[in-house]
Parts: structure tokens; C-alpha cells; sequence
């Protein structure tokens, strides 16, 4: 894991730890049962993602995003215009289809929503 908007690796595998409690105790609901807060996705790969790690706030700023939408967000540092035209195809009704992996993924992970 790199360092991601000013924090360290070290403060984003403690965040991602957060994260993964809050899912075991019920704070934040399970990715499978959660769209992407992009485009919509409810399939395949999801993530919480987040831009502030502080352990205060990082419960609150956490985001479902799918695994294509994650790493276009994460791309956009390094190519703002593909950003923009995903952004753009997202807006005008493109629907791009689930991404899977099989270390990641398995069939239980797609509910209905």
C-alpha cells in the first residue's frame, strides 16, 4: 500500500483495519450489500474508500466505490482527463460492467439491492 493524500502507508493499513472491524461489528454495512456510490454498480468488487485516514473521522468519510471506479479515482492524480471522460460516461448512462477476481470475489458477494 502507498501513501495516499498526504497519509502514510502506515496510517492507511491502520485505517483499513478500522475499516474491517467496523464491517465485523456492524458499524459500516457489508460491501455486498452496498452500490457503488459512483456509478451504481452492484456486482462484482466493491471497496470502501477513503480520502481522510485519521481514526476520527475515517468511519464517516468512507465511500463504496466499485474496483472500477476505485482505480479510476485513484488514477485521476495521474490522468485527469481519462477521470473526466469515465466521470462523463457515468453521467450520460454508460454502464461498464462488474470487475471480478477471484482472490477477491466469490458468487455470495452479489446480493440483489
Amino acid at each position: 500500500m502507498k501513501e495516499y493524500n498526504g497519509f502514510t502507508e502506515k496510517e492507511r493499513i491502520k485505517g483499513n483495519r478500522i475499516i474491517k472491524k467496523a464491517i465485523k461489528d456492524g458499524v459500516l454495512p457489508p460491501l455486498n450489500t452496498q452500490k457503488c456510490s459512483i456509478c451504481g454498480q452492484t456486482k462484482g468488487i466493491r471497496h470502501y474508500h477513503n480520502e481522510d485516514y485519521t481514526p476520527e473521522n475515517i468511519i464517516k468519510d468512507a465511500k463504496v466505490l466499485c474496483f472500477r471506479c476505485h482505480m479510476h479515482l485513484h488514477s485521476n492524480n495521474k490522468n485527469s482527463e481519462n477521470w473526466k471522460k469515465y466521470e462523463e460516461d457515468i453521467k450520460n448512462g454508460k454502464i461498464y460492467p462488474p470487475v471480478y477476481n477471484k482472490l477477491y470475489w466469490t458468487e455470495e458477494d452479489d446480493i440483489e439491492i
